[in-house]
């Protein structure tokens, strides 16, 4: 009896103990299998074939005028002078002033109650003409007073009637009576022009002043422009001119066109009245920019679309119709990831992005 009772408290001790191991057991084994599922799926995870993905992006269209800032240099004539003939007498009246447009038979201002005119003619006049004058200031004379509107006169170098009745209209337009020049010219009523026309830069003629003495300036004509160099605008890092002006134009500020240039970086001598027009006489230099006259347009694709092959060219690829077909291109330098390339053609809208990952041999140019 004694030892059935043992027996039986050992197996219940054994059965106890069991169930403990048991209880254990599902409580610690599950997280210490995730703790090895977890170490080793990086390494199977890790084994697992990957497939490049194909990117395409769109081709952006650039327009580039390819401006650079320059200076004009400008060079300028002096302009032409009126110088004051024998005068006597008091200044009343003005006929110019600053910027006007002086030509022949203008009138240079009122001296002495009579209206003196600019004349363009070989020569000032020197002398009075009248009867029983001859020589080639009589033939000039009449040379000078039909371009004034007297009718045309011959070309006679003696003073005769014909002359006489012209000279006589002639003082009656300028002292506003009918008679009183006695049929005789005086040197004094014109004023020398030595060229076709002048645009007065100062007048020295003076109101309510006595007339000024002979020889003296009255009018001094505008400086005039004579050429317009192009050179690079001044800076700590100027930047330099293209090799060459053809296909490039110049822009200047209140010039409203822009202007055509010569081979030597030379603003072209029919464009130079306009740039004057924009310049204050005499002043030294302008700036201005250079720029295609018609500006260039460029393909912009992503740095990584772009291979170059073993013999430097370069190529882009673009999806067809199940397969990605290149393009030679030309390329030149772009915003930062990307690269402005010339030779695509337009219809051409996206290119491949990545072609040494999609293509065989790294997307080499063919």
């Amino acid at each position: 009896m004694v030892s059935l009772a043992v027996n039986s408290r050992d197996l219940s001790r054994v059965a106890t103990a069991a169930w403990s191991v048991l209880l254990v057991a599902a409580f610690v084994m599950p997280p210490f299998a995730l703790a090895i599922a977890v170490w080793a799926s990086p390494q199977n995870l890790s084994s697992l074939p990957s497939k490049p993905v194909a990117l395409t992006a769109p081709v952006q269209l650039v327009s580039d005028s390819e401006n650079v800032p320059v200076a004009v240099k400008l060079s300028w004539k002096l302009g032409a002078q009126l110088v004051s003939p024998q005068w006597s007498g008091l200044v009343t009246s003005l006929g110019v002033s600053a910027g006007s447009d002086i030509t022949n038979g203008s009138v240079v201002g009122i001296v002495a109650g009579l209206k003196r005119l600019a004349v363009s003619s070989p020569s000032p006049f020197y002398r009075p003409v009248g009867p029983g004058v001859t020589g080639p200031d009589v033939a000039e004379l009449r040379s000078a007073l039909a371009s004034l509107g007297y009718g045309g006169l011959g070309n006679s170098d003696a003073y005769d009637t014909s002359l006489a009745v012209a000279i006589r209209r002639l003082y009656s337009n300028l002292s506003g009576l009918t008679s009183g020049s006695g049929g005789v010219f005086q040197p004094a009523w014109f004023v020398w022009l030595p060229v076709s026309s002048l645009v007065a830069g100062k007048v020295d003629l003076v109101i309510g002043t006595p007339a000024p003495a002979v020889g003296s300036p009255i009018v001094v004509g505008a400086e005039t422009l004579t050429s317009a160099a192009i050179q690079p605008a001044s800076g700590p890092s100027p930047v330099p001119l293209p090799a060459s002006p053809i296909s490039h134009v110049l822009s200047v500020p209140g010039v409203p066109e822009p202007l055509a240039l010569t081979a030597g970086f030379v603003v072209t001598i029919d464009e130079l009245p306009s740039l004057d027009r924009a310049a204050t006489p005499g002043q030294p230099v302008l700036s201005g920019t250079l720029s295609l006259a018609h500006p260039a347009t460029f393909a912009s694709v992503p740095n990584s679309a772009v291979v170059v092959g073993a013999n430097g060219t370069a190529c882009v690829w673009a999806p067809g119709a199940g397969h990605y077909k290149s393009y030679k291109v030309t390329t030149r330098s772009g915003l930062p990831g990307t690269t402005e390339v010339y030779g695509l053609p337009s219809p051409v809208t996206s290119v491949l992005a990545n072609p040494a990952q999609i293509l065989a041999s790294a997307g080499a140019c063919p």
